[in-house]
């Protein structure tokens, strides 16, 4: 079963919305789409890391 979670853009002026797409034989990896369906395979892990890690920096 194929899983898709779209992430809304906030950019100004705005731009395309980014997928995010289960793996089809790896449930430990996404795949994120981009502007033009262009698209990353990278470990969940490594993408749940990344966005704690920018959550922790900076901002209010």
């Amino acid at each position: 079963m194929k899983v898709t979670s779209e992430i809304k853009n906030y950019d100004q002026p705005s731009k395309s919305d980014v997928q995010v797409h289960s793996h089809w034989s790896n449930n430990r990896m996404v795949v994120i789409e981009f502007i033009g369906g262009e698209k990353r395979t990278v470990w969940a892990a490594d993408l749940i890391a990344a966005i704690q890690n920018a959550k922790n920096t900076g901002g209010l």
